[in-house]
């Protein structure tokens, strides 16, 4: 990789962290209601589903209910990364 390219790399990687971190993130309960911000969980409860607001507001409540009961199941097993679940529209 040449030297434009990887400067070009960096800044889309950058740009791409910067907007994920300004995204509002949300924590999500096995109900399918969304609880607050993201990372604001006591740490003796498995970890619980956070996804952007926009992403969680377009999501039914059951789409909700399913991905964060996915997550808090992972967790109970040791995973850290869980897929979400496939949406229905």
């Amino acid at each position: 990789m040449n030297g434009k390219k990887k400067i070009k790399l960096e800044k889309i990687i950058k740009e791409s962290l910067k907007d994920w971190f300004e995204d509002d993130w949300v924590k999500i309960n096995t109900a399918g209601t969304i609880e607050g911000p993201c990372g604001t969980m006591d740490g003796d409860e498995p970890t619980q589903r956070c996804l952007p607001r926009k992403k969680a507001e377009s999501m039914t409540k059951a789409e909700r209910a399913a991905t964060a009961r996915k997550k808090v199941k992972g967790s109970r097993k040791g995973k850290q990364f869980v897929k979400n679940t496939k949406s229905t529209n």
